[in-house]
């Protein structure tokens, strides 16, 4: 599924401070057993990035979403 950044933000603050565990797929995507025992599966685009980039994409993503929560400009 794919959130814009306020989508994202909402999502994240609808897990009231539960564990939250994301895994990153390789070329081939994510084994079925994870998939599976999964309660979203998460896109961050329809392109595909080296895990680096992925890592980084989802890391500035969530700060994004924490800026949002504090209203820092730092989303706009």
């Amino acid at each position: 599924k794919y959130y814009n950044s306020k989508e994202f933000t909402s999502l994240l603050l609808s897990f009231n401070n539960k564990k939250i565990i994301f895994f990153i797929g390789d070329e081939m995507g994510l084994p079925i057993e994870i998939k599976s025992n999964s309660n979203l599966l998460l896109s961050l685009s329809p392109l595909t990035f080296p895990h680096e980039i992925a890592r980084l994409i989802l890391i500035e993503q969530i700060y994004r979403a924490s800026s949002i929560t504090k209203n820092s400009p730092y989303h706009r």
